[in-house]
């Protein structure tokens, strides 16, 4: 009985591992848990009158899905490079807002 148990834990848990893994992936469209959704041009048009456009391009090519954390993310090219850090567009589906985030290390 304990190895059944086990090893279905075990498929459960991989698959659901896996799944995330693959939730982050280039799309069309973009679904978060609640199952709203945005398209990748509506996402790229919402980030063109934001504040990502005041402090870089915004990459189109190759957006990310993050499905689980509910929103797009793009790359960008920033005007003037800050130490350490790297811009990314954020676009939320399920409220269409739009934030400039800032990676920094060190």
């Amino acid at each position: 009985m304990n190895k059944v148990f086990a090893l279905t834990f075990l498929v459960f848990f991989f698959s659901f591992f896996l799944s995330s893994c693959s939730s982050e992936k280039t799309v069309d469209y973009c679904q978060d848990a609640n199952g709203k959704t945005l398209s990748m041009g509506l996402a790229l048009d919402l980030t063109k009158s934001s504040a990502c456009t005041q402090v870089g391009r915004v990459v189109q090519e190759n957006p990310v899905c993050e499905a689980e954390l509910g929103r797009y993310r793009f790359d960008m090219q920033p005007f003037e490079e800050k130490a350490n850090c790297d811009p990314e567009c954020v676009v939320e589906i399920a409220s269409q807002r739009v934030l400039l985030n800032w990676n920094c290390i060190g």
